[in-house]
């Protein structure tokens, strides 16, 4: 069980009690690039999405593969979590062949980047759309095609969780800007583990 709840006055720090490691994210990297506070439903959809991430690069996998990851994740807003909580249980069971299991507690703290905007945001004029960019190949592919189809901004959202992942994503993205100009957006989110 990873419990994520006694760490809500550290909003965007995931920490796994029984070996000590935690995961950090820098949400000020969205406000900076999209100059805008950090809506709370997006705020707390990051605080799962790193639970999740943080729970599963924490848990080894056995002989049989399939593990059971039990979350208990402080939220905003407790209702909509709770009625997400079956369908986001299946789909992460989909994507990892595990067992996955929340418990939501409501009462997370806004952060900073909830309350204050960017002096200068990237202005998308309402246009444009988010890809999750890793930096691998299904990812440039991806890029690549919906760049050579629409003729709309592409935001590149990567999570950086090493400085070789965020130089390989960045040197892609440059490379995508090479061909397609100012439509490639790069956003590159500070990820770390710490032990």
């Amino acid at each position: 069980t990873f419990d994520f709840v006694h760490r809500a006055n550290q909003a965007a720090v995931a920490r796994d009690e029984l070996s000590g490691s935690s995961y950090w994210v820098n949400a000020r990297a969205y406000v900076e690039a999209f100059g805008a506070a950090l809506d709370p439903a997006v705020a707390d959809l990051v605080t799962v999405a790193l639970s999740c991430y943080a729970a599963d690069r924490l848990t080894r996998r056995s002989v049989d593969w399939s593990r059971e990851l039990r979350l208990r994740v402080v939220v905003n807003d407790l209702a909509r979590w709770n009625e997400a909580r079956s369908t986001l249980e299946s789909y992460l069971g989909l994507l990892t062949d595990d067992r996955w299991s929340f418990d939501f507690v409501g009462g997370r703290p806004f952060r900073l980047s909830e309350q204050q905007r960017t002096l200068f945001p990237i202005d998308l004029q309402g246009q444009g759309a988010v890809a999750l960019f890793s930096g691998g190949l299904d990812s440039l592919a991806g890029a690549a095609r919906w760049l050579t189809d629409m003729d709309a901004p592409l935001i590149l959202l990567g999570a950086r969780s090493s400085r070789v992942i965020g130089r390989d994503q960045h040197l892609i993205a440059a490379g995508l800007r090479q061909e397609f100009g100012d439509r490639v957006i790069e956003v590159g989110v500070p990820l770390e583990l710490r032990q």
